[in-house]
């Protein structure tokens, strides 16, 4: 295991075991808020995680009670005056922008483990990533409003097809803290489990995301971004690329013949959420 010590200031922790990539936000004294330092070198671990041939999912969580609470407001100069400010926000915002880039990006399923509040740039995370499990103990502040700030990572863009306009729109104008349940009937969630499981179901859904069809992930994910914002015809294109992507990969032919033999499907070939 290896650790990236960021000054006094909190660390981002980068495992890699049994396939799995895991990022931990490791400042639980502030709720996992992250400075820019961790910001930078956090996308340097998805970096790594993208080009690793050994790292087949990742897994993205908080040390501690909290998943994370977004950026570290103490960094913000306020005592220098508007302009600081501006300048500060401006490169801050550029660091998460270049995390959930990372993360929209990797060809390799990412997994939100949400183990606390997620506050503002935190629910950022959890939408940007392709699956969320979280532990009951989880909840969802939007915050950006109680501070007077703007919504921000990417927020825009993934919110609303998830939860639909008018409760996007209610939920950022109240800044009503959500509790885990609430999440999952929203469909911010995939699945919620109580402590003692919830360990251990992270574990399982992360192994087996490894285990499966990582190219076949990558793919769909793809495919799922960019339908978002391409025409029919542009994104039947892509689609069939794909096809013929995979239909090419070494692993299709035994899949094709175990289908055809009537075979059950091994783990491999079958996430079980």
């Amino acid at each position: 295991m290896s650790a990236a010590s960021l000054k006094d200031t909190g660390r981002i922790d980068f495992d890699v075991r049994d396939g799995v990539g895991t990022i931990t936000i490791n400042r639980p004294d502030k709720l996992n808020a992250c400075t820019r330092e961790m910001l930078r070198v956090w996308t340097e671990r998805l970096y790594e995680c993208e080009g690793d041939p050994a790292v087949k999912a990742v897994v993205l969580t908080g040390a501690g009670k909290a998943f994370t609470a977004g950026f570290d407001l103490g960094e913000v100069p306020l005592e220098r005056g508007a302009e600081a400010i501006r300048d500060h926000f401006r490169n801050t915002s550029l660091y998460w922008h270049s995390v959930i880039s990372a993360i929209d990006r990797i060809d390799k399923p990412v997994l939100a483990a949400v183990n606390g509040p997620a506050v503002g740039g935190g629910i950022g995370l959890v939408l940007a990533a392709d699956l969320a499990i979280a532990s009951t103990e989880a909840s969802f502040t939007p915050a950006w409003f109680s501070i007077g700030i703007s919504i921000d990572t990417a927020t825009s863009c993934h919110l609303v097809p998830y939860i639909g306009m008018r409760r996007a729109t209610e939920w950022i104008y109240t800044n009503r803290t959500l509790s885990a349940s609430e999440a999952l009937d929203w469909h911010l969630l995939n699945r919620v489990y109580p402590p003692g499981e919830y360990e251990k179901e992270i574990q399982r859904v992360a192994r087996e995301l490894a285990e499966g069809p990582t190219l076949l992930y990558g793919l769909a994910k793809s495919l799922f971004h960019r339908g978002r914002t391409e025409t029919l015809e542009t994104e039947c294109e892509f689609e069939r690329e794909g096809v013929l992507r995979s239909v090419t990969d070494p692993a299709f032919p035994p899949r094709l013949r175990m289908f055809l033999d009537k075979q059950k499907p091994s783990k491999s070939l079958a996430l079980s959420l």
